[in-house]
């Protein structure tokens, strides 16, 4: 997933700076956005899991 997200970061840059030249990359700029907002909400997740399965247990 942080890969996943390393990668969308850059294609949304790349999307905004074209964004900034032609109106009609804005919708393609802001698809992306919200594409890195879900990976990042799932390494999240992912990293949340992960710390409740290996947090001790309570006497």
């Amino acid at each position: 997933v942080e890969a996943l997200i390393d990668n969308l970061a850059v294609v949304m840059m790349q999307a905004n700076n074209l964004a900034a030249d032609s109106p009609e990359y804005e919708a393609l700029a802001e698809t992306l956005a919200y594409a890195l907002d879900l990976a990042d909400m799932g390494l999240s997740a992912e990293s949340n899991a992960f710390g409740l399965s290996k947090a001790p247990k309570p006497n």
